[in-house]
């Protein structure tokens, strides 16, 4: 299978289409013949059938993220609704997304009487799913949002060794913020993604620690569910722009041109892999489990236009089975790379 056919067969796969309007059309009707109002039936939460059938045409997937649970012992703010909204901001990125804002789930949750962060296991993932017609629902959890304050004797010390100076930190606070995020499949329940993510971050005061404010624990939970959104964003119904272009300058490859631009959702500044398919990969019975995939070289995009953009090759990694590099060629695929392992064109070029 080429890498073109790969992409295509991926964004071929729609599933429980038909169920799904199946139930739309039978909770609508069975709503008219018991002469249930919009609000008690949930039809107005429910999306049409015709922009069930526009989403399912364009092969983009309905993701709902509702207000995330909060596990942790720090209660004094609307941290599952700001985490949420963290989540869908991250996500947007991925423009095979349909997102469901959690205020829309919101409302079916109090009508099945849930509540804002009811869910708590995948049959209710079903029901709620199936009534706002989705395919995935994204289930965050913050299991840890701490400060713990550091100081006293140690920090003394250092006071009095600056013989007066000011500007000494004498305390200083670390914040640790740990969530779990879970992307659940509608259509069968399945957990399809898992993971926990962190961050961790130090305030230094130069006089006794001040009250850590909401504000202070989005800072650090909008890192960890950026990391946590990136792996989601490359596992679910990835994106992957496909090389149009390849151009050199001196015989040397210095910039690719990919198939999709700023309708797609690519900016500037975005960092991709260049991948291909290699050997396929055999499992103990002898059967095709699946595909190697091949590093190509790394490229950060330096200019999006409507339906395409222009990427910087930035390294091209060595070819173990030839003297040199790999070569970039027409037809390989773009995935997105964690922007916080990679380093910026100003900082590679400034070298």
């Amino acid at each position: 299978m080429s890498c073109f056919q790969h992409r295509s067969a991926i964004g071929a796969i729609l599933t429980g289409a038909g169920a799904k309007l199946k139930f739309l059309f039978a909770a609508a009707a069975l709503a008219a013949l018991m002469g249930f109002p919009p609000s008690l039936s949930g039809a107005e939460n429910v999306p049409t059938a015709a922009a069930v059938a526009n989403s399912q045409q364009s092969g983009k997937k309905r993701m709902g993220v509702p207000a995330f649970a909060n596990s942790s012992s720090t209660k004094d703010g609307d941290y599952g609704e700001r985490f949420a909204d963290m989540l869908l901001s991250e996500l947007i990125q991925n423009r095979n997304y349909e997102l469901i804002e959690r205020t829309m789930i919101a409302k079916v949750l109090a009508e099945q009487r849930l509540g804002m962060t009811g869910i708590v296991d995948q049959s209710q993932v079903a029901k709620v799913g199936k009534i706002m017609a989705l395919d995935y629902m994204v289930l965050g959890n913050i299991l840890e949002a701490s400060a713990i304050n550091k100081g006293g004797t140690e920090s003394a010390a250092i006071s009095i060794l600056s013989k007066g100076k000011t500007n000494v930190p004498l305390y200083r606070t670390e914040l640790r913020v740990v969530v779990n995020l879970k992307v659940i499949k509608v259509e069968t329940g399945e957990i399809v993604f898992s993971d926990n993510a962190e961050d961790t971050e130090t305030i230094t005061w130069a006089d006794r620690p001040e009250r850590i404010t909401p504000e202070r624990y989005f800072g650090s939970a909008r890192k960890a569910i950026a990391k946590a959104a990136f792996k989601i964003i490359r596992e679910i119904a990835p994106q992957e722009p496909a090389v149009i272009l390849v151009k050199k300058v001196k015989d040397k490859i210095t910039e690719v041109v990919i198939d999709m631009g700023r309708e797609n959702g690519i900016r500037e500044d975005q960092h991709f892999a260049i991948v291909r398919e290699g050997q396929p990969l055999y499992g103990r019975n002898d059967e095709i489990i699946g595909v190697d995939i091949i590093e190509i070289a790394h490229v950060t995009v330096v200019r999006a236009e409507a339906t395409t953009a222009t990427a910087k090759v930035v390294k091209i990694n060595n070819n173990p089975e030839a003297k040199g590099t790999y070569e970039i060629v027409r037809g390989d695929l773009l995935r997105p790379q964690d922007k916080s392992k990679v380093r910026s064109l100003t900082d590679i070029f400034a070298k």
